[in-house]
């Protein structure tokens, strides 16, 4: 399992030093290739966005196995009902009001429940999950306002 980094010398040193926005906004797909993997989910999610459920997610490659074993647990324990809809883990851009980077970028955060659990909200996000995730290592957002998100990072 990765170490969990704390700082953005930490991030970078673990998982690399994304190029910041270039003029277009995005990432090219070799740049994305580098870090950016798709995993298979073990059971379907309504994503946010629109109407329809998936079985794949992208994320950075180093924690892959950490994000199917977070899943393949949730499911195991009976809990996958309680994943109501995926709101995406990579996707290069920067923070809300901000200029930095989001943990979104370089793969290694996760939205779930989008819906009930709205930034700057208590949310309803189950305290299963949220000790699912602790256990593999990501902190919850719902400690700094954003109970819809986890992230594997700290002090960033």
């Amino acid at each position: 399992m990765v170490k969990r980094p704390t700082g953005l010398p930490e991030i970078i040193k673990t998982f690399g030093n994304i190029p910041f926005m270039a003029i277009d906004g995005i990432l090219t797909p070799a740049e994305e290739a580098t870090f950016v993997t798709t995993i298979q989910l073990p059971f379907p999610i309504q994503l946010s966005w629109m109407p329809m459920h998936t079985t794949k997610m992208r994320c950075h490659k180093a924690l892959a196995d950490t994000f199917i074993g977070v899943f393949k647990t949730i499911e195991a324990r009976g809990f996958a009902h309680l994943i109501k809809t995926f709101g995406g883990c990579y996707n290069f851009r920067v923070k809300r009001s901000s200029s930095k980077l989001s943990t979104h970028a370089w793969g290694i955060a996760i939205d779930l429940n989008i819906d009930t659990n709205q930034m700057g909200t208590k949310g309803d996000m189950n305290p299963e999950i949220v000790a699912i995730f602790r256990d593999f290592g990501f902190i919850w957002g719902g400690d700094f306002g954003d109970p819809m998100h986890f992230q594997y990072c700290g002090g960033y």
